[in-house]
């Protein structure tokens, strides 16, 4: 039992890390040049969504974004 406790612990502290790792902010940028600083939220079919630091959802078309975004 402590051995699956333990199992558990571990996969929790290993999902939150990754999901803070995950939920930085950082610049997004489009094929006209334009930028947004903002965290990744969740793709949603050819969109993906991001949010900025207002509190502001918005979503893009994944194909206009650059590929380093």
């Amino acid at each position: 039992m402590k051995q699956t406790s333990k199992l558990l612990s571990s996969l929790l502290a290993l999902t939150l890390f990754a999901g803070s790792a995950l939920a930085e902010q950082r610049t997004w940028t489009d094929n006209k040049g334009r930028q947004i600083l903002a965290t990744f939220v969740s793709i949603e079919g050819d969109q993906v969504v991001l949010l900025t630091a207002d509190g502001g959802m918005h979503r893009f078309p994944l194909a206009i974004l650059w590929p380093v975004s």
